[in-house]
């Protein structure tokens, strides 16, 4: 830094008043050299008092017993001059005094003045703080002329005590600088607010990021375009970062939702996000994860709005948020807006055969380790094995689920596509799409294409040590035999295929099975069929024997 140095001697003082004076000068009027100093008598032959007198191209000061004074502040009609060691006015510089009002810790130890070409000091203004340009800086004063540094507010005042920082606007730098700050400044501050998101630690002390416009003055409270990125500061300029409540909003932290928080970069960086983010959730939103430091992926569109509570197409591809933002992988039990179909009440995540239960049987009380849950008109979406893909799954689908595979089918269109055929509560609600519609001779009914029935997207199979098994129109198992003879007991084998036209084939038990063309039992025996009828529930005719 080379805008301040100590003023150095400009003449030798005997060389200083050589110039311009006469003997008559010292004997009756002018300077006179004395024991005590340089005096100067009028032309009355008094001695001069509080005032400023020339020798050549300098002015001299002469204080209330008529001596001239050496390095100090000299108060003038209302205006303050420095005088050197050699006595003469300085001009143009900047000097630096030891503080005489250093009563508080965070007072500058020494203040600086800057005094003009006419040897007055800069001092403040009458309509707020303002600056002057020294060598291309800007700088501001107080009453008294001290340089202002730190922290300033708009009426020409310091605010480096504790928090006063809040009630600052302008930036200006260690207190041997004292330059007005633009741009970004990462500044340290006494923080006394709490429950802050980005001041998790409660810390006394934080370093916070500032920006201030080319007038010097902070942003704050609201976001601002940075070099074409999107940041985000509190209502004392400090930026945001990580989770934090958008502008604008009135919810608090403590009962705001995903609707109301935006998310910006780490701390050195602070840019609003958009697009996909890999992040751990606000303590707020989801205490139990930010605890233990789980992380989740969660989408931003161009506004930094989160995606929640949807199903949202993303470059093509569905996915789907709860209420938190968390975008949601694997089997997820979703409750749809009965007018929304892309809107999400409610979700669970499918993790063992006790949630698929509850699931299966809509359970409204169920409490598991997805948290305590109503099941009721929930329907069976997939996406993805894991975080990493989270891509809603469409068709046929082999899913590994506690130690077995099982054959699923999710619908490929519709405004339903995804959820799991074979729906409960797609039937119940009428869902187009999530179960087979009959017409005015045929009931409605979880049977795919003629070929296989479906419970909840999970294809009705044969165990490998039977065979064959038998299941109703909507994937409810039928072990009785007496109830075969009711007529609507279809026969699948181990793959799920829905056995049609068949005649005496057996099982691993030795009983004999005949369907028709829909698949539907129309004998069961442990002796062959002997009298068979393609058509209708016919029994062993022992007259053939």
């Amino acid at each position: 830094m080379n805008k301040k140095k100590k003023i150095c001697t400009v003449l030798a003082a005997t060389a200083v008043f050589s110039m311009g004076m006469t003997a008559t000068a010292f004997a009756e009027q002018g300077w006179t050299e004395t024991d005590d100093g340089w005096k100067y008598y009028d032309e009355d032959g008094y001695q001069v008092t509080d005032e400023w007198k020339k020798s050549g191209d300098n002015w001299f000061y002469l204080d209330e017993d008529g001596n001239m004074v050496y390095e100090q502040i000299i108060e003038y009609d209302g205006d303050y001059y420095y005088v050197n060691e050699d006595g003469a006015m300085v001009k143009n510089e900047w000097i630096q005094m030891a503080n005489d009002d250093d009563t508080d810790e965070n007072d500058a130890v020494d203040v600086w003045y800057y005094f003009q070409n006419n040897g007055k000091a800069y001092v403040a203004g009458n309509n707020g703080t303002s600056f002057k340009t020294i060598n291309g800086q800007k700088y501001a004063f107080d009453e008294e002329g001290k340089m202002l540094w730190g922290w300033v507010n708009d009426d020409s005042e310091t605010c480096n005590s504790d928090t006063e920082w809040q009630n600052a606007i302008y930036y200006c730098g260690a207190e041997d600088d004292g330059a007005m700050k633009t741009g970004w400044q990462l500044i340290d501050v006494e923080e006394d607010r709490e429950d802050l998101e980005k001041n998790k630690d409660d810390d006394d002390v934080m370093y916070y990021y500032f920006y201030f416009r080319a007038n010097g003055k902070r942003v704050e409270n609201g976001t601002k375009t940075i070099n074409g990125l999107k940041y985000s500061f509190d209502e004392y300029g400090a930026m945001d970062y990580e989770w934090t409540l958008a502008s604008g909003s009135t919810a608090t932290s403590s009962v705001a939702t995903a609707a109301q928080y935006k998310y910006y970069n780490y701390e050195d960086y602070g840019n609003r996000v958009k697009g996909w983010f890999y992040a751990i959730p606000s303590e707020n939103i989801n205490e139990d994860d930010y605890n233990d430091e789980v992380e989740h992926w969660y989408y931003a569109d161009g506004s930094g709005d989160l995606a929640y509570s949807e199903i949202k197409t993303i470059n093509g591809k569905k996915y789907a948020f709860n209420e938190k933002g968390e975008m949601l992988y694997d089997l997820q039990a979703l409750v749809l807006d009965p007018n929304d179909s892309k809107k999400i009440i409610r979700s669970y995540h499918i993790e063992d055969e006790n949630d698929m239960d509850a699931f299966i049987e809509q359970n409204p009380e169920y409490s598991g380790g997805d948290g305590t849950f109503d099941f009721t008109n929930s329907m069976l979406f997939y996406f993805g094995e894991d975080s990493d893909d989270g891509a809603m799954k469409t068709g046929t689908m082999n899913l590994y689920f506690e130690g077995e595979t099982y054959h699923y089918y999710f619908l490929k269109s519709g405004s339903y596509k995804g959820a799991a055929f074979g729906s409960k509560a797609g039937l119940k609600n009428k869902y187009d799409g999530t179960y087979t519609e009959g017409d005015e001779t045929e009931s409605d009914s979880f049977i795919y294409d003629d070929k296989y029935i479906y419970r909840e997207g999970r294809r009705k199979t044969a165990d490998s040590d039977e065979k064959y098994a038998a299941f109703d129109a909507f994937g409810n198992e039928v072990t009785d035999p007496d109830e075969f003879e009711n007529g609507t007991a279809y026969l699948v084998n181990t793959s799920g295929n829905i056995q049609k036209k068949k005649r005496n084939i057996k099982d691993r038990d030795g009983n004999y099975y005949c369907t028709n063309k829909d698949g539907i039992i129309i004998y069961y025996g442990t002796e062959k069929c002997n009298d068979h009828n393609s058509d209708v529930w016919h029994v062993y005719n022992e007259e053939e024997d």
